[in-house]
């Protein structure tokens, strides 16, 4: 399959989707190794309760893991980078919601036992902002990658 060289800004998006699929892969990890904790911080911002909270832990992860495994080997890259922003959009709400309502609870990110704040909503947003790039720069008009490009491309710039 021949396929035309990268333009740097398609080196450069390459590598923020690779990293930013790989902080979805953590996040998945880190959330299925630290179930309870994770289950415990869903309870904890009291919007959904009873036998939903695992079942809404499940499809977290699983969604967290399958954003990151598509981003990282190039499959549906710009559908799931809009995925990734409404998750994000979804997570960014109920931090919102969480800090109007006062609670002093963890942020259940992944990201250690950190409270819920502002730098998590303004976190969110960036996050958000660079799965919207990653979407845009992947849109009809621009340079996407397949797997197999993207291994074309890595093995020709040895």
């Amino acid at each position: 399959m021949s396929s035309k060289p990268l333009s740097t800004i398609g080196w450069i998006i390459l590598v923020i989707r690779i990293l930013f699929g790989g902080l979805f892969i953590y996040t998945s990890v880190w959330h299925s190794m630290h179930a309870k904790e994770f289950l415990q911080s869903i309870k904890d911002y009291q919007i959904i309760s009873g036998p939903i909270v695992p079942w809404s832990g499940l499809l977290f992860i699983i969604l967290e893991a399958s954003i990151g495994v598509t981003l990282v080997f190039g499959y549906f890259v710009r559908q799931m980078a809009f995925v990734a922003a409404a998750l994000l959009a979804v997570f960014t709400g109920v931090f919102v919601s969480a800090i109007a309502r006062k609670l002093d609870i963890a942020c259940g990110c992944g990201l250690g036992d950190t409270k819920v704040g502002w730098l998590d909503v303004v976190r969110d947003v960036l996050l958000m902002a660079i799965a919207l790039l990653i979407a845009w720069r992947t849109g009809k008009n621009a340079e996407e990658l397949s797997t197999e490009q993207t291994a074309e491309q890595l093995s020709a710039a040895k």
